[in-house]
């Protein structure tokens, strides 16, 4: 058997020959996870033997990443806010900047008692459940499109044991909040039910609950609210870390993206910004009825002709409630012309919105409050 040591040596040696960015790094992420140990174990076990069929593992997983598959697609699972939380096939993996998102929305909520968050497009729940873990006294909504990456929120969720604090929703960004909406189909997934939901929702009330009821597990709670009072809830903060790259310039991304990260994940429009705009638009209860397609799971309702925008629903923000989106440089000159493009939905925010640059000083985070 060879030594952790001499597998370990072998290995960057590959990685570095083949031009993979970070050999040191990536061996010593592939060989931890195969043996279920930290770094800090491989470089005090240097001469530790490690049995064939492991190194067998490990040689399979470098094999991957020999032919460009991302190293936390290969090993499940990304860090981030210090968070470890487990990623798939079905779901956009975050990058270090969408910190950014997070830091910016505890910063406005700093002065927010028993704050309710909503996460729209929430992929393996990475922002909202870093939202919840920040915040013990938040409830945190997360919604997505998709099934697999609401069946990641919930198993991380219940790795981070804060299952009891968040509620999971299958929503086209917030069409989910509409009226008569709800069904089963809401709230099912592979491993079980969601159950049913108490958002503390009656005027006056000071607890607010979700509960959620894991593969049929454990009772459930003998009183709770209907799942459809979901939608006279207001939050705090809508955040969101929606698609906004330009559609045409997806296939000029490093292979690494374009080729692994889902494609609806990305794809913002022609210019990126149109689930940025409807964000805008939804967060306060507006539709536009000749958006066609893409608005129309909240627009099935009776339309007034000769209105620009319609209201749909309630708003979804309290007075003064932010809404943060992550962006890319440039979109936010864009987001603030399609404002004045249309007043109907600029004059329900406070202007001008709010820009944070990320670390390296690009403009990250689009911030807007809600009059």
């Amino acid at each position: 058997m060879n030594s952790i040591s001499e597998i370990r040596e072998r290995i960057v040696g590959e990685l570095k020959a083949a031009g993979v960015s970070a050999p040191d790094i990536t061996a010593d992420a592939l060989i931890s996870e195969t043996l279920g140990c930290d770094r800090a174990y491989l470089y005090s076990h240097t001469e530790s033997p490690v049995p064939e069929e492991r190194e067998n593992h490990i040689d399979d997983w470098v094999a991957q990443r020999l032919d460009g598959v991302p190293l936390h697609r290969i090993i499940g699972w990304r860090e981030f806010f210090s968070l470890r939380f487990q990623v798939g096939p079905g779901v956009f993996l975050p990058r270090p900047e969408t910190e950014t998102l997070v830091e910016t929305v505890l910063e406005s909520l700093k002065d927010v008692q028993r704050p309710l968050i909503c996460d729209v497009g929430c992929g393996a729940g990475i922002v909202g459940l870093s939202l919840a873990l920040e915040r013990p006294d938040a409830r945190v909504v997360l919604l997505d499109t998709f099934q697999e990456p609401l069946d990641l929120t919930l198993h991380n969720a219940t790795l981070l044991g804060i299952l009891d604090r968040v509620t999971v929703l299958k929503s086209d960004l917030l069409s989910t909040f509409r009226e008569g909406l709800f069904d089963s189909e809401y709230r099912t997934h592979k491993t079980g039910s969601i159950g049913e939901i108490n958002l503390s929702l009656a005027a006056g009330e000071e607890e607010t609950a979700a509960y959620a009821e894991m593969g049929g597990s454990g009772s459930r709670p003998k009183k709770t609210s209907p799942i459809e009072d979901v939608t006279r809830v207001t939050f705090d903060a809508v955040v969101s870390n929606p698609p906004y790259v330009e559609s045409s310039v997806i296939d000029t991304l490093d292979s690494e993206v374009k080729d692994y990260d889902p494609h609806p994940a990305l794809d913002g429009g022609p210019d990126g910004t149109e689930f940025l705009q409807r964000l805008l638009a939804e967060t306060v209860g507006l539709a536009d009825p000749s958006a066609g397609e893409g608005n129309s799971h909240i627009m099935e309702v009776s339309l007034t002709a000769n209105r620009e925008w319609v209201s749909v629903v309630k708003p979804f923000l309290r007075p003064e409630g932010i809404l943060a989106m992550e962006l890319s440089p440039g979109q936010p000159e864009i987001l603030v012309r399609w404002l004045e493009e249309n007043p109907e939905v600029a004059r329900q925010w406070q202007q001008p919105g709010e820009i944070i640059k990320d670390l390296w000083d690009r403009d990250r985070v689009a911030v807007w409050k809600k009059r």
